[in-house]
């Protein structure tokens, strides 16, 4: 559907709006190269119209886009999400923005806490081969913390409303909700207020969910042209990690009992048994 046709339907007559939505439009034209977005295809217009608005805020109503598209409720949310990937469309999210969005300021100070802990965390337990392959300031990390400090402290949080605005693709959210539960328990919803135990694993679990983030981040700076760069760089990635677990493992072999010297004390002069 023509842009300009599917923003009169809508009711917006800002020429801004429709101007910057035609250019995302061409964008992703030329991005993508002729390659094509699958069932998300139908709704690439209706879904640069609402970054458009997004960019230039102006209010829109999601819902009616995602109807006017012809596309389900899910497949919208995710063309959308690429889309924004695909554009470079960039969205701020600071703590205290969350908090004001869903009428919780008074956790913004702990989500503020809770996340300068996990990159604490991160830094201190992850391989140091990848600890610059991870932008632990992006929007998904950001989330993922606020939504665990909510559910914590038992404040409702509508998760599509928290993600659709940052772009955020399901996999990548739970790859980094993932990395968060591993290495922050103590937030985990029904834990006691003293810190649990990790459990074994908790920081390959962190540094796989932290990994595929990265994977993510890197594919969408690469480009769908360059997937063979890609997947060399996520090859090279998965064996310089094997390769430093292999070092920290204890040696493999038969394991030999040692020997135990027992000596008994000495009897004293004069003693006997009676």
């Amino acid at each position: 559907m023509d842009i300009s046709m599917l923003a009169r339907r809508i009711g917006i007559s800002d020429r801004a709006v429709q101007n910057k939505a035609s250019e995302y439009m061409r964008l992703a034209n030329t991005r993508l190269a002729g390659a094509s977005m699958g069932t998300g295809e139908a709704c690439k217009a209706a879904a640069c119209l609402e970054l458009s608005c997004m960019m230039l805020q102006h209010s829109i109503d999601s819902g009616a886009l995602q109807k006017h598209s012809g596309a389900s409720a899910t497949v919208y949310r995710n063309a959308r999400a690429m889309l924004q990937k695909l554009l470079g469309v960039k969205t701020q999210t600071h703590p205290r923005d969350l908090c004001l969005q869903f009428g919780c300021v008074r956790l913004e100070r702990p989500v503020a806490a809770a996340l300068a802990t996990f990159k604490q965390r991160y830094v201190a337990q992850v391989a140091i081969a990848q600890r610059g392959t991870v932008a632990l300031n992006k929007p998904v990390f950001v989330a993922a913390i606020f939504l665990a400090v909510a559910q914590k402290n038992k404040v409702k949080v509508d998760k599509r409303r928290l993600l659709e605005p940052l772009g955020v693709l399901p996999t990548e959210f739970a790859a980094a909700a993932t990395a968060v539960a591993s290495l922050m328990p103590e937030l985990s919803t029904g834990s006691s207020a003293k810190r649990r135990r990790k459990p074994e694993g908790a920081e390959d679990e962190a540094a796989d969910g932290c990994l595929a983030v990265a994977a993510s981040a890197r594919l969408e700076e690469l480009g769908s042209s360059d997937e063979e760069e890609y997947d060399a760089w996520k090859t090279a990635m998965l064996e310089r990690r094997a390769a430093e677990a292999k070092a920290n493992d204890p040696p493999s072999g038969p394991l030999r009992q040692a020997t135990l010297t027992y000596n008994a004390p000495a009897r004293e002069k004069g003693s006997s048994c009676m």
